[in-house]
């Protein structure tokens, strides 16, 4: 089987990751480097270039890194240090060179986690994780991914999350686990979508394709693919566009179709020589060597057994001694395997012999039961790991339930309290009322009572008026002319001698007089006794 391209992604440690796939791009950061007076901006930009240079020439990247670090440390910016060693072992791991590129990584991790800068510590994890998978260091491998994707989810950045699940996926697709694969590569695309990174949402897709068309789908496959190639191209994405055609290569492969798979499989070649990415050309080498060896035992190709046979060796030879001056590990092993058979076809057994010797060796190595066993607990303390994470949520979500009860109790009992002082605000105003009304009842009575009095008062007044207007009528008119009368007779009486006749006379009148006075007087009297209280 052909050995598939998967995307598996490097990590910055600054928000702008540049993949740069030709010079002018480097040039323009180059000038605008120079037209920069403060030190830590322009060393932000050789930062930029030396990341640039890893997709086209990783030995000038080196140079710019380590100007980047000599200028860092003159300083002492710890933060361009870190950047610098990150830039290095990137460099030094575009070229294969995979012991430096992990000694590098270590320095950066180290002052990332001296100033606890999470992103970096993530980005390192995941960057070594890369390094022991070229190795087929897969238990190591998933330790550090996981470990880089515990520290994304922290930060809740949704997008390195997505990488680390498609790394992971990678991981287990290179073990033929098929239903990890899918359930990271299922994740990577819940993720992605959540934040529509179209980019990112091709490599799922490509990576898809590789699961279908290892489970045989293969019309799946190729339309996972081709829709992944299309996008990619549209985005300008020559590494992804070369890692579709090849993979397209291998479905065709699969499909027997080896004219198609050759020509998908050129492409892709081309392009990573056009990039002189290592791996890339190793890879695409040792997957046109099995497709010739394919061609070669094809009885319809019988004609062209021999060239193809030796087109065969050719290009597995290339990639198997590649793989083993890099220790690139798991494609050595697929491409040792495929070049032992290549040699027994061509009946050359020694050469067959050793080289199945050498995949044995690898095979071993890679997938031995201690390995297996690391893979093993890796998984399971991820599993107890989102369990206790689970229960922590789970435990917070019971609190946060409690505390809303208690909230709710809380809102019930100022419910229950407001309406009781509603209620009693009522009853007060009701009783307010109530005594208001009674009050003007009261009022209104008492008015009455007063008017009515005040009536009477009036009436006995007017009563009292008259009488006393009689009265008086009596006193100034009567009872002064009885007085007038006798004082007048009393002054006609001849006092010197009684036996005078008018005397008997006067008395006479007197004495009327007198009567009437005291008639009049009793009817004073009367009238005073007849008069209402005052």
């Amino acid at each position: 089987m052909s050995l598939q391209f998967r995307y598996v992604l490097l990590f910055l440690v600054f928000p702008i990751c540049l993949q740069a796939q030709n010079r002018r791009l480097i040039d323009s950061l180059s000038q605008l480097q120079k037209t920069i007076s403060v030190d830590t901006q322009r060393m932000l930009l050789l930062d930029k270039i030396a990341f640039a240079y890893s997709s086209i020439n990783p030995d000038s990247g080196i140079l710019v890194a380590n100007n980047l670090l000599s200028q860092s440390q003159k300083i002492n910016w710890e933060r361009g240090i870190a950047a610098a060693y990150t830039d290095l072992g990137i460099n030094h791991a575009a070229k294969s060179q995979y012991t430096k590129a992990l000694e590098y990584y270590i320095q950066a991790l180290s002052i990332y986690r001296k100033n606890h800068y999470t992103k970096g510590i993530a980005a390192m994890y995941s960057n070594m994780a890369l390094i022991y998978q070229s190795q087929a260091d897969y238990a190591q491998a998933l330790a550090y991914n996981l470990k880089a994707l515990e520290q994304f989810e922290l930060m809740k950045d949704t997008a390195n999350m997505a990488i680390s699940n498609e790394n992971i996926g990678c991981i287990y697709l290179e073990q033929k686990n098929y239903d990890k694969t899918t359930q990271y590569f299922q994740a990577a695309v819940t993720l992605n979508k959540e934040i529509n990174n179209k980019a990112a949402l091709a490599r799922n897709m490509g990576n898809m394709g590789i699961v279908l068309d290892n489970k045989g789908n293969y019309p799946q496959a190729l339309e996972n693919h081709f829709a992944a190639l299309k996008m990619n191209r549209e985005l300008g994405h020559k590494y992804g566009e070369q890692i579709n055609l090849a993979n397209l290569g291998i479905v065709h492969l699969h499909l027997k179709d080896y004219e198609k798979a050759l020509f998908y499989n050129n492409q892709a070649l081309a392009i990573s020589q056009e990039m002189g990415d290592v791996n890339s050309i190793t890879i695409n080498m040792g997957n046109v060597g099995e497709t010739y060896l394919l061609m070669a035992q094809d009885p319809s190709h019988a004609k062209n057994k021999t060239q193809y046979t030796n087109a065969a060796i050719s290009n597995l030879s290339a990639a198997v001694n590649s793989c083993r001056e890099t220790n690139f590990m798991g494609p050595a092993v697929e491409f040792s395997e495929q070049l032992a058979r290549a040699y027994a076809f061509a009946g050359n057994y020694k050469e067959a012999y050793q080289q199945r010797i050498l995949y044995s060796h690898l095979r071993d190595s890679m997938f031995s039961v201690e390995r297996a066993a690391q893979i093993a607990n890796l998984e399971f303390k991820r599993e107890t790991d989102l369990q206790k994470k689970d229960l922590q949520i789970k435990d917070k979500q019971l609190q946060i339930a409690h505390l809303e009860i208690k909230e709710k109790q809380n809102e019930r009992g100022l419910y229950i309290v407001g309406i009781s002082l509603l209620v009693a605000a009522v009853a007060l105003l009701a009783k307010g009322i109530y005594d208001y009304r009674k009050s003007n009842k009261n009022l209104a009575a008492e008015r009455v009572i007063k008017q009515n009095i005040i009536l009477e008062q009036t009436k006995n007044i007017a009563v009292r008026n008259r009488v006393l207007s009689e009265i008086a009528h009596l006193q100034s008119h009567d009872v002064r002319g009885y007085v007038a009368t006798i004082l007048g007779l009393a002054a006609l009486f001849n006092k010197n001698d009684s036996n005078d006749p008018i005397n008997a006379v006067i008395v006479d009148g007197i004495t009327e007089s007198t009567q009437k006075l005291d008639a009049t007087i009793k009817e004073i009297v009367a009238k005073e006794n007849d008069l209402p209280p005052a």
